[in-house]
Parts: C-alpha cells; structure tokens; sequence
C-alpha cells in the first residue's frame, strides 16, 4: 500500500469510523473502499442504531452518514449530535445522492463536516476522510494539552512572528487559552494561521492544494514551497489583544491577498472538495466575530469572554 494514501500514519492508531446507511450494498461498497487501510468499522443501519453506537464507550474518529433513511434520517441525527456537547466536533460526512446545492447548503449550515454526493470514488473519500480524522485527533489532542491552570487568561496583549505550520501548532496550543472554551479556539486559530501561511505568504493556490491533497502530495507540495527562496523569508504576524470582555487574534500574512468572501459561503463544486472549508469552520464553531480587511491578508477574529472577574 502507498503510504501518501494512507488514511493514518504508520504510527498512530486505526481510524475509527462509523458507516451509517440503510442499503446494506451501499455499506458493502463502503468497507471495500476501506479495505487495506488502517481503519476500524462499525455499522448501523439507520439513525437509531447510529446514536445508540455513538452512546457506547467506543471513541470514534469520524462518521459516514447516509442522509435519506427511513425513520430518523440523516440529517436529523447529525441535528441531534450537533446539539450533544459530547459529539459538537465529531466529523459527520454527509453521503448521499441528494446532491443538489440546496440540499448540499442544508447539510452543511446544520453542521456536517463535508457532503459527498454519490456515485464517489477513493479519491474524492480518502482525502475528505484522512482530513476528518487528523483535525478530530488534533482537536482532541489539543484539549488534552490546554486543560489544568490558565495563566494566560492574564494576559493583556502579546505580538508573534512565525513561519512554519509546525511553529504555528505550538503557538495556537497556548494562545487559545486567552480566553474561551481553548478546543474550537484552538481549531480555528490552527485553520486561520495555515490559511495565511499556506495561501497567503506561500501562495498556494485553491486548485494547488486540492490537486495535492487528492494525488496524496501535499506534504511535498508545502515543504517546498517552505523551502522556496521566493517565500522562505516570509512570516506571519500574529497579535492578542484582551479587553474586559473580548480577546482579539489578528493574523497578518506578506501576502497579496485574496477573495475571502467565497470561502464563507462555498457554492458549486466547492461545496464537496476536500479544502476550502477552515474559514468558515472557524466563523460557525470558533469565534463570536470574524472579519477580513479589504485586501484579504489580514484577519481579525474576536471571541466573547466576559468581565474581567472571570478571572
């Protein structure tokens, strides 16, 4: 098997996903695609059994949710699960072939982590799925790291310059402790931060990654451009400003910019790549505020948190 397509790395433990259709074919079809990977699969064959497997001790790392079943469907279970604290982050990929844009719309603003439309093949899963699995673990890995004492709800204000995606995960573990619930602070500065390093001061196209993330050479693609002597002396500059009731991230990338309004809404085929969806993530589940300037290389992204006797 190719590594680059590998749903985990070698070193990290199987994806745990559940597979929730009521055409048991369509399940069939589902754990042949998986045949060969690191994964672990469990099945149910409509929304009832898919909440009652979710309620048992078994941490899964994403769910493949059909969404026309009988009885409960799946846009009502992925309703439910939004609305259980227990499961807010868990990746739902809507699948089904209910693929018009309104329905695709639907799925999303009720929180899905991704729509795919059937017929789909390896390709278009494995990226989508790959990317579920590693933002979840990162996420939970994350509010590991940022529980216990919080000094940095303190801080008044803070300025930092980084370059890498590797500075920018140790720099995001202790700034989403300024204030706000740390984990989907944590998500969103991570998908704000990439976004400025990976676009804007490396100049990575939307179709560049998508291409790459697709063909498994994304990590290639990154570390070159890292290594890139037109972009290698770039930085991004992030700064922390709290007030008696908010804490303000304002990233800034040496880029030129780009149409950010596109990203809040995606339409078309949009709607079913496998990138282009961090910044709405971080508006919808992140932040109270989000907000570009004109150019669209500096962003600036507030969270609510109260008096200062919060403290």
């Amino acid at each position: 098997m190719n590594a680059i397509h590998t749903l985990v790395p070698p070193s990290e433990s199987p994806a745990r996903l559940l597979l929730v259709d009521d055409e048991t074919d369509n399940l069939d079809l589902l754990e042949r695609m998986f045949a060969r990977q690191p994964v672990e699969l469990w099945r149910a064959l409509n929304g009832e059994q898919a909440l009652l497997q979710l309620d048992s001790d078994l941490c899964f790392d994403a769910v493949l949710l059909d969404r026309m079943m009988p009885g409960l469907d799946g846009l009502e279970v992925l309703r439910r699960l939004k609305a259980d604290p227990r499961h807010t982050h868990l990746p739902i990929i809507l699948q089904t072939a209910a693929g018009n844009a309104k329905q695709v719309i639907e799925g999303l603003e009720a929180g899905a982590y991704y729509y795919l439309v059937k017929p789909f093949e390896r390709a278009q899963l494995f990226p989508i799925v790959r990317g579920a699995v590693e933002s979840y673990r990162h996420l939970r890995e994350l509010d590991q790291a940022l529980s216990g004492v919080n000094p940095l709800g303190l801080i008044e204000q803070g300025r930092f310059r980084l370059r890498t995606p590797a500075e920018a995960n140790e720099l995001v573990r202790w700034l989403a402790r300024a204030g706000g619930d740390p984990g989907p602070v944590a998500f969103g500065l991570q998908a704000l931060i990439s976004n400025a390093i990976e676009h804007g001061n490396l100049e990575i196209g939307y179709q560049a990654k998508r291409k790459a993330l697709i063909e498994g050479a994304w990590p290639a693609l990154l570390a070159s451009r890292l290594d890139d002597p037109r972009y290698r002396q770039r930085s991004v500059l992030v700064e922390l400003e709290r007030n008696a009731g908010q804490v303000c991230y304002r990233i800034s990338d040496e880029g030129s910019g780009f149409d950010y309004q596109q990203y809040l809404r995606p339409r078309g085929e949009r709607l079913i790549d496998p990138n282009g969806r961090g910044i709405l993530v971080a508006r919808d589940l992140s932040f109270d505020s989000l907000h570009y300037n004109e150019a669209g290389n500096q962003v600036e992204a507030r969270v609510d948190v109260g008096g200062w006797e919060e403290l």
